[in-house]
């Protein structure tokens, strides 16, 4: 079988023009949307992997090449470049094309309210909120505009979709019911099964909060919380990676308000290895979003013993308490009490055997292969 992947220079291609070197009856080609001088993430020399300078001459390309599938690595570049393609398309959701505020310019799969208050205040002015009022008025009518029009248009072109959690399928056949499931992620044999954290913490104990500089994060949010707790906490925040300049000024002024809090910014982007070494130091993790966001670093923090908090009425707590994780929330359980100590050995256990449940390489690589030879 014949497979072209589309995509941009992002952190996770070579994990899958590495992955797809293990399929022997699929035979891959990325297009990689970016100049090759440009590119900051994709490290691979793979013979496979090709550069384009816009949207446009890649999709040329991906049109006059003979092939059974493309498989778009999100939805990441114009949806009017995407309507063009002439095969028959799997989407491997990311997020940030599943799911949209309930303030954005159009209602992708799933709409939900992705901030908190303090976050809320940066990404969403007035106008912005009245604009969503009119939409809203105007779907009631079934009036939608262009670019709702043509997200609606390459999702009903779209036949396969590969989702982050299997319970995002079960939302996306509620609204297209046409589409079909594919279990691909972005798993790379071996660095699923390190444990990077193989030294017990060290008291004082820092905390890892977030995964990027997206809002999506809730940043302020979590850290007016632990202001809130009147005691002298450290914190580690990657912020290397998506968001924007005018957020970034805004947070760190937020930060600099804080009485209580020490907010160390990590803003140059690192390799894994040396990412996770340095984030689990921290025996607590907060994660902040409300979809599907920043399932790879979650994962590895519950493997790896740490005390991982989320929004208990997030995507992510639902999925990780349902299969036995031991999660704790945001809401209720960020405390100076469960601040005090790291994670306790028979929680650590339940986490890794959940994992070992859940995410076994050997179970993930035949559901592929069954897959592509069924396909």
């Amino acid at each position: 079988m014949k497979l072209l992947h589309i995509a941009t220079d992002e952190k996770f291609i070579d994990d899958a023009i590495n992955q797809f070197a293990w399929y022997e009856k699929v035979e891959s080609r990325f297009f990689i949307c970016c100049p090759k001088e440009n590119v900051k993430y994709i490290r691979s020399t793979a013979p496979n992997v090709s550069f384009y300078e816009n949207a446009t001459v890649l999709v040329d390309a991906i049109n006059a090449t003979d092939a059974d599938f493309v498989m778009l690595h999100s939805l990441c570049i114009d949806y009017m470049q995407l309507l063009r393609i002439r095969h028959r398309i799997i989407w491997k959701i990311w997020g940030y094309d599943f799911y949209s505020d309930k303030y954005d310019r159009i209602r992708r799969v799933k709409s939900l309210d992705l901030y908190g208050p303090k976050t809320r205040m940066q990404t969403t002015s007035k106008k912005m909120r009245r604009k969503h009022f009119l939409r809203t008025v105007a779907g009631l009518f079934g009036i939608k505009n262009d670019r709702q029009k043509q997200y609606d248009l390459l999702v009903s072109k779209i036949e396969y979709i590969a989702p982050v959690f299997e319970e995002e399928y079960d939302i996306a056949k509620k609204r297209f019911p046409h589409l079909k499931y594919c279990p691909f992620l972005y798993f790379s044999a071996g660095k699923n099964n390190q444990v990077f954290n193989d030294l017990p913490f060290q008291p004082p104990y820092s905390i890892f909060i977030g995964n990027s500089l997206d809002p999506t994060n809730n940043h302020l949010d979590i850290l007016k919380k632990l202001d809130g707790l009147h005691r002298a906490v450290r914190v580690i925040m990657p912020i290397s990676y998506s968001g924007n300049p005018a957020y970034k000024e805004y947070l760190k002024a937020g930060c600099a308000d804080l009485k209580n809090v020490d907010v160390r910014f990590l803003e140059s982007f690192m390799p894994r290895s040396e990412y996770f070494k340095l984030a689990l130091t921290c025996p607590f993790a907060i994660y902040g979003h409300f979809r599907q966001q920043a399932a790879g670093n979650i994962l590895q923090m519950l493997k790896d013993g740490v005390k991982v908090f989320l929004y208990k009425n997030s995507i992510n707590y639902e999925y990780y308490s349902s299969r036995g994780y031991k999660v704790f929330t945001i809401d209720d359980d960020l405390n100076e009490e469960n601040l005090r100590e790291p994670l306790a050995e028979e929680y650590v256990l339940q986490n890794r055997k959940a994992y070992s449940t859940f995410e076994n390489p050997e179970t993930y690589v035949e559901r592929m292969k069954s897959f592509w030879d069924k396909i």
